[in-house]
């Protein structure tokens, strides 16, 4: 199927292996260069990872429901396939109770919802991400006003259902 998965090193790694530093930069822009090929959908799971208390303190969230975003991998996905992508499908799932991977498989789960919304690639999201610090930074706010807002939605929904 050729999912790329990327591999994050740390800081300590790297210093260890220098050759490291780029890398998932690397395996991020091999992959779009496949898609270019064939009709596909990108999925980005922009938190890295799956959602915990313990993560969401050690990271110091802002957020209520969420761990902080990382925007380099879907900045480099919308400059890389700009000509391809006809939009940002931001999907947001809430779940009425806490939910493990097997409890979903085993249907052990009450409510779920589903809120999804097509959001226009405007010119300004596309720039080099890596070399120009004013595009990060303004890219990152962008992101960081999309979590805000999916965080405030993940609320309403929680108290929606109680």
């Amino acid at each position: 199927m050729n999912y790329p998965f990327v591999r994050r090193h740390s800081p300590q790694a790297i210093r260890k292996k220098p050759k490291l530093k780029g890398q998932d930069i690397q395996t991020t822009k091999k992959a779009c260069e496949k898609f270019k090929e064939f009709p596909t959908t990108i999925i980005n799971f922009v938190e890295g990872t799956r959602f915990t208390i313990a993560q969401q303190k050690s990271q110091s969230s802002p957020y209520i429901h969420l761990l902080k975003p990382k925007s380099g991998g879907i900045a480099i996905v919308i400059k890389e396939l700009q000509k391809e992508l006809s939009g940002i499908l931001n999907v947001t799932i809430h779940y009425s109770q806490p939910l493990t991977f097997w409890k979903y498989f085993q249907g052990d789960y009450s409510t779920i919802t589903v809120h999804y919304e097509l959001l226009p690639l405007p010119s300004d999201l596309i720039g080099d991400y890596y070399e120009n610090r004013n595009f990060r930074r303004y890219f990152q706010k962008w992101l960081n006003l999309l979590w805000k807002r999916k965080d405030l939605l993940l609320d309403e929904l929680g108290r929606a259902i109680y």
